[in-house]
């Protein structure tokens, strides 16, 4: 099973990486409007039906992590069994995703 490539990765690991301005593509895989709401300080949205359907075009980056707002990441946990069936590596899912991002207080943006 496809599962045991997917790679979690907790807030606080996700907010290093940005403030040590790793390589790190950040994709919001929630419905467009949850993204306009708020979402996570530098991240683009990609709704998950968008991942399926392939109509998406990602800028070259070492890594890829997916949040959604769904209780066990499952959104995002989904969108990342896609990408990586579509040959994409270093892909990764933050546990908690929004709900967890928001709750310890870190940056967040409204969409644009």
């Amino acid at each position: 099973m496809v599962n045991e490539q997917i790679s979690y990765i907790t807030a606080e690991e996700l907010l290093q990486k940005i403030e040590s301005q790793a390589d790190v593509l950040v994709i919001d895989v929630r419905h467009e409007e949850y993204y306009g709401t708020d979402h996570i300080k530098g991240a683009i949205s990609i709704p998950y039906a968008t991942i399926v359907a392939r109509e998406f075009v990602l800028p070259p980056t070492k890594e890829i992590v997916l949040y959604c707002g769904c209780p066990n990441e499952e959104t995002s946990t989904m969108a990342a069994r896609e990408l990586i069936k579509q040959g994409f590596s270093g892909v990764e899912v933050l546990k908690g995703g929004h709900t967890v991002w928001s709750e310890k207080g870190y940056p967040t943006e409204p969409g644009s």
